[in-house]
């Protein structure tokens, strides 16, 4: 599993996933992120293609979450989608 943390590399994933989400969005979404699985930093995620689900999820606890699956692929130097492999 690579990932690509944020900035361009997420461009795509993120602009797809944004059209799936956009016709389920509840007509009140403050509060809401929505997500998707599997995660977007990973080449499995939405830019790979249909097969991913989203879900309108809490937004602090979807941030939160992200950040710490952030930091785990920094300390343990997973490598991106930059990374020669």
């Amino acid at each position: 599993m690579l990932y690509g943390r944020g900035g361009d590399l997420n461009r795509p994933a993120w602009s797809i996933k944004g059209n799936v989400c956009k016709p389920i969005r509840p007509t009140n979404s403050t509060g809401l992120d929505c997500d998707e699985h599997p995660f977007g930093a990973t080449w499995e995620g939405p830019a790979a293609g249909t097969n991913f689900s989203v879900k309108y999820l809490d937004l602090s606890q979807n941030r939160s979450a992200g950040a710490i699956l952030g930091n785990w692929y920094t300390k343990d130097r997973i490598p991106t989608r930059t990374s020669s492999s």
